[in-house]
């Protein structure tokens, strides 16, 4: 019966999870400085544009280029096949289970909302607000390092 209630853990767990975590939380710390840096040389009453980002910087604020999104679903691939249909079925996002912005502050602010910006100057507005988020998960010293 044991065998059965071990399919709902992570296969992974301790140091190594933790350490992937901080090392995600801190890939979208800087993700989204630069992503921040780049809006902020833009004209701010023109329309946000993920596209218009992509082709400028690579990189978008897209769940595709956010460390916590990749974090999260490794380790929702690493869960058991029981522990994934568990949180399919239990869970209002499921990707986000194991993303610490989601358990700290529910679904993320700026990859649902932002597609929906008016301009540049709006989606500055939540992705600082975001970025405030993802350094509160974060030690004093580690957002030195940001």
């Amino acid at each position: 019966m044991k065998a059965r209630t071990l399919w709902l853990l992570p296969k992974k767990s301790g140091k190594a999870t933790f350490f992937r975590e901080e090392n995600a939380i801190l890939k979208t710390g800087l993700h989204f400085r630069a992503m921040i840096a780049w809006v902020e040389r833009q004209p701010q009453n023109v329309s946000s544009d993920i596209d218009y980002m992509q082709s400028e910087i690579g990189r978008n604020w897209s769940s595709e280029y956010c460390g916590l999104c990749s974090y999260s679903q490794d380790r929702l691939k690493e869960s058991g096949f029981l522990a994934r249909i568990w949180r399919m079925l239990h869970s209002k996002d499921f990707r986000c289970f194991y993303c610490p912005l989601a358990k700290k502050f529910g679904v993320c602010y700026l990859i649902y909302p932002a597609r929906h910006y008016l301009n540049w100057t709006d989606w500055l507005k939540a992705t600082r607000k975001t970025l405030k988020q993802i350094e509160s998960l974060l030690q004093e010293s580690q957002i030195q390092e940001l």
